[in-house]
């Protein structure tokens, strides 16, 4: 059974819908693919000097590619660094950037060599050296926030001579090219980065990619482009400035939109953002722009944690919320409702947790947790973040604990902390149930579970299952063809649903409003959610 027959589908720009279709579609072949990996889209040039300006309430993490694995963070390493192979608009197949040509050898080796005359901002040479210096400092430094994790299959890196580098994995791993192509890859400079800590001063995040980083505070990034850049990536415009606000600033956001101080509102509108704004597109005054979702938000359980190292617990806690409820109280038809780690649109895609959980049922939770000796009320502590995954966080939670609550089976009660807080305790299971949101790094059913699961784990519940860990998991990412995987990750699905390891709670889809003289944004709302800036220019209105 597939979810796409019994519940609401996203809400779309229907005006502009059939165009980007016809685009969408054309990306997908292969020369029109790499064409917009050069150029961006259909970014024409600026004409002037002026920076454009973007707003995000995506707070960053880190500046330093080790230590972050967020979407804003990675908007400012996609722009910043380079990484050996890039994923253009709307394909998943890997293309050349830094490097000329890579290719497995076998099917433990991987070999890169990079293009001729690479260099870094400052003007150091880049070498086969940094690459090496890049991957072995992100494992060693192994942060938290970072995405060494999703590197668990790479045993070595290294050099031979200036230009050619070579990936030695522990076991196959298909989906390799398309990690190092985004947020495992980025490129830093041995001489600048230090090999065992982060970097913290923008003065210091001296990448090879299309853009410099000019200034960075937690309030705005100032990006200009890099003269010096060479790679299939070439700025369609003279700089960006990235605002970033926070949730209770959604007002003043939206104000300096309107008065045309903002050029694009990227993240962060809000169910009722978006219909004024509907209006206001439909009128000609502004584009609303929405694209294919990767997006997923959910809520993990830490068997490090009691009672919740119980799976009648978490079971009965699925048996309890309900998710179409809330995806349709806080956003309408703008998300709709996830019943898997892996959402609609990616292939391999189910809905166990439909199956599983189709409807709030008390008197089985009642029997589950009777099952496990748990008393009733059990005492839930729910955190969220306020800032990080936007405004509508505080709601979601809060709808979920009167759920609970009304049940007489949970006594839940909400808190918050920032990210810079939050996301520490939260990655390493410190809180009992905990919001957490998920971007798909590269257009693949891997960057759903690697992370979860196996010895790639992100997340660090303190959840194990050895038929994941130890056969499935390793299984996908042995097969080449992506198709005949899609049976195991059907296994992987049908298993978490069971475990509750994390309940999966809505999926969304990418929204953006733009000036009418802005162009470009469309190539950026795929799956990959990457921003990519250089395709983006003011042009006629």
């Amino acid at each position: 059974m597939t979810s796409s027959s019994h519940f609401p589908s996203p809400y779309r720009d229907t005006r502009r819908r059939s165009a980007r279709t016809r685009l969408a579609a054309l990306a997908g072949t292969g020369a029109l693919a790499v064409a917009l990996s050069g150029c961006g889209g259909s970014a024409t040039g600026s004409g002037d000097s002026k920076p454009l300006a973007l707003a995000t309430m995506d707070a960053v993490t880190s500046i330093d590619p080790a230590g972050a694995y967020d979407r804003a963070s990675d908007t400012l390493f996609t722009n910043v660094y380079q990484s050996l192979m890039a994923i253009p608009p709307n394909t998943a197949t890997p293309q050349p950037e830094a490097a000329k040509s890579c290719g497995f050898q076998g099917t433990l080796k991987y070999v890169c060599t990079l293009r001729s005359g690479l260099s870094f901002s400052n003007g150091d040479k880049l070498t086969a050296a940094d690459v090496v210096f890049s991957f072995d400092r992100m494992r060693r430094i192994n942060s938290p926030n970072g995405p060494a994790a999703t590197l668990s299959a790479l045993k070595s890196t290294t050099a031979q001579g200036d230009s050619q580098v070579t990936f030695t994995l522990k076991q196959p791993d298909a989906t390799f090219p398309q990690k190092i192509a985004t947020i495992s890859g980025y490129i830093v400079d041995r001489k600048v980065f230090p090999a065992d800590k982060l970097i913290t001063s923008a003065k210091d995040a001296i990448g090879s990619g299309p853009y410099t980083l000019d200034s960075f505070s937690k309030r705005k990034a100032v990006l200009n482009p890099n003269t010096g850049y060479k790679g299939g990536h070439k700025p369609e415009n003279d700089g960006v400035e990235i605002h970033y606000f926070t949730a209770d600033q959604n007002v003043a956001m939206n104000a300096q939109f309107k008065a045309k101080k903002l050029d694009a509102i990227v993240s962060g509108l809000t169910p009722g953002d978006l219909a004024g704004y509907r209006t206001l597109d439909n009128q000609g005054k502004l584009q609303l722009i929405s694209g294919a979702g990767s997006e997923i938000r959910y809520l993990v359980f830490s068997e490090k944690v009691k009672p919740f190292d119980k799976v009648q617990v978490r079971q009965a806690f699925a048996n309890v919320v309900n998710t179409a409820s809330l995806t349709e109280k806080v956003f309408g038809r703008t998300t709709q409702p996830l019943y898997s780690l892996i959402p609609q649109g990616v292939a391999g895609h189910l809905t166990p947790f439909y199956d599983d959980y189709p409807a709030p049922d008390t008197s089985k939770a009642a029997d589950l947790l009777k099952s496990a000796n748990i008393k009733a009320p059990v005492p839930v502590d729910l955190w969220y973040t306020p800032t990080h995954y936007g405004p509508t966080s505080k709601q979601e939670m809060q709808i979920i604990a009167a759920q609970l609550n009304k049940s007489g089976l949970f006594d839940a009660t909400v808190h918050s902390a920032e990210w810079d807080t939050y996301a520490p305790k939260a990655l390493t299971g410190k809180y009992p149930v905990y919001a957490m949101g998920w971007f798909a790094d590269y257009p693949d059913p891997d960057t759903y579970t690697v992370p979860f699961f196996g010895g790639g784990q992100v997340i660090q519940n303190g959840y194990h299952n050895s038929q994941l860990d130890k056969t499935l998991v390793p299984a996908t990412q042995r097969q080449p063809d992506r198709v005949k995987a899609a049976a195991l990750y059907a296994q992987i699905q049908k298993t978490t649903a069971q475990d509750v390891p994390e309940l999966p709670l809505w999926q969304g889809n990418q929204n953006a409003v733009a000036q009418n003289d802005i162009k470009g944004l469309e190539w950026t709302l795929d799956s990959t959610s990457m921003l990519r800036l250089w395709g983006l220019s003011r042009g006629i209105s």
